[in-house]
C-alpha cells in the first residue's frame, strides 16, 4: 500500500493547525510531500495508483461550508480519477465548549456527504481541528488509511456511470443493482452504452452472485454480462428475458433465478453442467423440456405458480433435493421422482393432486410436503402416514 498522502486546505495559506497535522502525518510515516495544496491549486495526479487525500477545510461559525469550496470539492469528487481513492475530511472552526465536534445534522456534514456520495472510502472526521487536536486527529487518519480497502474503484465507478452506489457485498462477492430506497434498479432504462460500460467494470470486479431484478431488460441488454466468468448465481426476476438466452449468457451460474419473465416454454437444452439450482416461478410456463441426456444435474427446482399440467422427469435427474410444483393444475406427480432418494421438500400446494402415490412414503431424506390448501382434498390415512413417517406436512395458515 503507498504510504503517500496528498494533503489539501482550503485556507489559501495554511494555518499553525494544519502545519502541525501535516507535522504528525510525517511523524506516523505518511510521506506528504514538502508543502500542504491548496483547493484552489488543486490538480489530479497522472499516477493510476489508488491514492489517499486529506482534505482540511474551514466552516462558519454555523458549521457550513464556504461557498467558494463547495464548487471545487463538487468538481474533484466527480472526476473519475478520484475513483478507487480514500479521503479523509477534516473540518476546522470554532470549538466552543458545546461546539467542539462535526455532528450529523451540522449543515456541512450533509453537503460533503452528498458531494462525496460517489467515492466509497470517505470519511468525514469528527473532531474538529486545533493545535490541541492535531496529533489525536493524525493518529485516526492514519489508522483509517492503514484500512485496507478493495474493489472501491469498480464501486465508485459503477456510482458515477448510474448515479447511485450499488449494494456490494465484499465477503460474499454479491452485487445488487435493486435500489430499495427508490423502489427500481439502477439500471432500469439506462443506454446500452451504459450496460456495455457496466459489463467491463463488473468483470473487474469479478462478483460470484449477481442481482438485476425489476431492471426491465430484454434478452439484448444482458448479452454484455455474458463475459463475467466469475459469476455462480444470479438473479433475472421481473424482466423480459427468455430461459434460453439466459442460459446461454449466464453458463458458468450453479444458481439462476428467472422468476416473473413472462416465460412460457421451460427448455433446458441449453442448460451447462455447472447448473443445479432453476428457480423459474411466477412465469406462464405450461411445457417443459428436460432431456433425458442433459449434462447437468438439478438439485434444486421451482416451479410455483405456473401452468403446469404435466410434468416430464427424466431419471437422470434423480438427485434432485427439492422441487416446488405448488400453485400449478398438475393432478399427479411423475413416476420417475420415485428414484429420488435424496429428495428431502416436495411443494403441492394449490395443485389439483388428491392422492399421494405411495413411493413418496419411501423416500428416505424426504422431511417436509407443502400440502397447504390441498390438505382437505388428501386422504386423511395418507396424512396420517406421513406424519407417522415424520415428514413434516405444511398446512394453510388456520
Amino acid at each position: 500500500m503507498p504510504r503517500k498522502i496528498r494533503l489539501f486546505s482550503g485556507l489559501r495559506t495554511p494555518s499553525h493547525s494544519d502545519e502541525l497535522l501535516n507535522f504528525f502525518l510525517q511523524r506516523e510515516g505518511w510521506n506528504t510531500g514538502d508543502t500542504i495544496g491548496t483547493l484552489e491549486n488543486f490538480e489530479f495526479s497522472k499516477t493510476r495508483e489508488k491514492q489517499n487525500f486529506v482534505f482540511v477545510l474551514p466552516i462558519f461559525g454555523d458549521n457550513d461550508l464556504l461557498l467558494e469550496h463547495t464548487a471545487v470539492l463538487e468538481s474533484i469528487s466527480s472526476h473519475c480519477l478520484m475513483a478507487g481513492s480514500r479521503v479523509v475530511i477534516v473540518l476546522k472552526g470554532d470549538r466552543h465548549v458545546n461546539d467542539e465536534f462535526v455532528l450529523e445534522q451540522h449543515t456541512a456534514k450533509a453537503k460533503l456527504k452528498k458531494i462525496f456520495h460517489t467515492i466509497e472510502a470517505t470519511s468525514i472526521l469528527k473532531t474538529k481541528l486545533d493545535q490541541d487536536t492535531a496529533e489525536r486527529i493524525a493518529d485516526e487518519i492514519s489508522s483509517i488509511l492503514n484500512t485496507e480497502t478493495s474493489n472501491f474503484r469498480e464501486l465508485d465507478l459503477l456510482t458515477q456511470l448510474l448515479g447511485d452506489r450499488p449494494f456490494w457485498a465484499p465477503q460474499k462477492k454479491q452485487i445488487s443493482f435493486y435500489n430499495e430506497a427508490r423502489g427500481i434498479s439502477l439500471l432500469q432504462g439506462v443506454s446500452s452504452e451504459k450496460i456495455d460500460t457496466t459489463a467491463r467494470i463488473l468483470k473487474t470486479l469479478a462478483p460470484f452472485a449477481l442481482e438485476i431484478n425489476n431492471s426491465h431488460f430484454k434478452n439484448k441488454d444482458i448479452a454484455p454480462l455474458s463475459q463475467l466468468s466469475s459469476l455462480k448465481a444470479v438473479q433475472l426476476g421481473s424482466n423480459n428475458l427468455s430461459i434460453e438466452f439466459a442460459l446461454s449468457t449466464f453458463k458458468y451460474c450453479r444458481w439462476i433465478s428467472i422468476a416473473a419473465n413472462g416465460i412460457s416454454s421451460l427448455d433446458l437444452s441449453l442448460a451447462h453442467p455447472p447448473l443445479s439450482s432453476l428457480l423459474a416461478q411466477k412465469n406462464n410456463i405450461r411445457d417443459i423440456n428436460i432431456e433425458s441426456n442433459a449434462n447437468f444435474t438439478l438439485k434444486r427446482l421451482s416451479l410455483y405458480r405456473n401452468k403446469i399440467e404435466e410434468l416430464p422427469w427424466p431419471k437422470t435427474q434423480e438427485r434432485i433435493e427439492t422441487i416446488n410444483i405448488g400453485a400449478n393444475p398438475i393432478k399427479r406427480l411423475p413416476e420417475q421422482l420415485a428414484n429420488a432418494k435424496n429428495l428431502r421438500f416436495i411443494g403441492l400446494a394449490r395443485t389439483h393432486i388428491k392422492t399421494l402415490p405411495e413411493w413418496i412414503f419411501h423416500l428416505p431424506l424426504l422431511k417436509e410436503i407443502d400440502i397447504s390448501h390441498i390438505e382437505d382434498a388428501l386422504p386423511s390415512s395418507q396424512i396420517k402416514k406421513a406424519l407417522k413417517n415424520g415428514i413434516k406436512l405444511t398446512k394453510k395458515p388456520a
